[in-house]
């Protein structure tokens, strides 16, 4: 099995070493790793404990290298629209980075399993630098690389041509943002995009973020709660974070989505069985069923009330089956409420569906504006946390491409 892993490892090294020229990070000094940023009183993602402070970058200007157009994006609160529900949804693709200075992905993959401690238990506050985008940290001039190349490894039958979207979780969400009709307001972003090649038109959406690392700060302590609740699965040692790449149509578009993966339940029982005195046991790198994916959230107990508007959507876009929300008081964790995506459905499901067909409005408005510049065309949307019914257009001053020409040839 070792041996298994390294030969994967090195291929997806071969595979990133052809693209460095067009893709090489601006590395960091420090071993920055971990999975997201602080979110309020409400946490998801973990960190790094890294053993010295870094002079993180200062953060980016979220109009940096963009040129005003005539032109935008129009969008509607108010208007009825009919609920979608997301079909066919598939798994096509996994991987996890590795903590190397080279950019590795270790293929498929796989998220840490669940333990399940049994409460009450002490976790400590997150510390170190935490991972706000990895991918783009990683590699700055191709964030989408690793989930094309993945997908090449675990789906090499896989259709590009027939999609419209390949995007990041994070984009989707922030559109649900900005149309939720409950929502009172939400923050700028930035979402920048091109236009593949092909009869498709296929659109490519790259997650934007005003920093890529951040040091923990606050009471945050979704990382050490992470290394408390879970354990890495044989195969994955060394790695930083899992990423899953699922496939669906949501009204009459095909998308294919990105999104990260905290954790998963541990395989059943049934992969130990005992036969003529010997006990064989399943082991490895494996990619989780997708029954098993687990979204973790922690909170302090005065928020008992989770935003299930806002924690509902994130579960669906990606098909995640369970959300743990673990309830700490003084860091002590208290309590660990256990969710299925099909029970939240059941009370959530109408408000989601109804975002999710404004949503649907509004990716095809997305796809009709950057068709409309062609494939050289560089368009950036931004939203200014003002106007929810225009979202503003612009042009981005460096040409660079979201994908190298030879992956980009995939969507003709």
């Amino acid at each position: 099995m070792y041996a298994r892993c390294v030969s994967n490892i090195r291929k997806l090294q071969v595979g990133f070493k052809s693209f460095m020229s067009q893709a090489q990070p601006s590395r960091g000094r420090g071993n920055g790793r971990g999975r997201g940023p602080t979110r309020g009183n409400v946490r998801g993602r973990g960190g790094f404990h890294s053993s010295q402070r870094e002079n993180l970058p200062r953060d980016r200007k979220i109009l940096g290298g963009l040129l005003p157009i005539e032109d935008s994006l129009r969008v509607s609160t108010t208007a009825d629209t009919d609920p979608v529900t997301i079909e066919d949804l598939h798994y096509i693709g996994s991987y996890n980075w590795m903590d190397k200075q080279k950019p590795t992905i270790l293929v498929p993959g796989s998220p840490p399993e669940w333990i399940d401690p049994s409460p009450p238990f002490f976790v400590p506050v997150d510390e170190g630098i935490l991972y706000v985008n990895q991918n783009a940290f990683r590699m700055p001039k191709a964030p989408l690389q690793p989930l094309v190349l993945c997908v090449d490894e675990v789906t090499p039958e896989f259709d590009w041509s027939s999609v419209d979207f390949v995007t990041d979780r994070s984009n989707l969400r922030k559109f649900i943002r900005l149309i939720s009709r409950t929502r009172k307001s939400t923050k700028p972003w930035r979402i920048d995009t091109q236009l593949a090649p092909g009869k498709k038109g296929t659109i490519l959406l790259n997650r934007w973020e005003r920093r890529d690392r951040e040091m923990a700060g606050g009471a945050s302590r979704g990382f050490a709660f992470e290394k408390h609740t879970t354990r890495v699965v044989d195969g994955c040692e060394g790695s930083s974070s899992h990423h899953r790449v699922v496939c669906y149509s949501l009204g009459e578009l095909e998308l294919v989505v990105r999104f990260e993966v905290d954790a998963c339940l541990p395989a059943s029982s049934a992969s130990v069985v005992t036969k003529f005195g010997l006990t064989v046991k399943k082991g490895g790198m494996r990619a989780p069923d997708p029954s098993a994916v687990v979204e973790l959230t922690t909170t302090g107990s005065a928020g008992r009330n989770a935003d299930w508007k806002e924690l509902h959507p994130q579960l669906y876009l990606s098909g995640t089956s369970h959300h743990f929300l673990a309830l700490h008081q003084n860091r002590t964790f208290n309590n660990v409420q256990k969710r299925t995506l099909s029970t939240l459905n059941d009370a959530h499901g109408n408000e989601t569906g109804e975002n999710l067909g404004r949503l649907a409005a509004i990716l095809v408005s997305v796809k009709e504006l950057v068709g409309k510049y062609g494939s050289d065309g560089r368009i950036s949307l931004v939203f200014d946390g003002k106007d929810r019914e225009a979202v503003k257009v612009y042009q981005r001053a460096n040409k660079g491409s979201c994908l190298p020409n030879e992956l980009l040839r995939r969507f003709a």
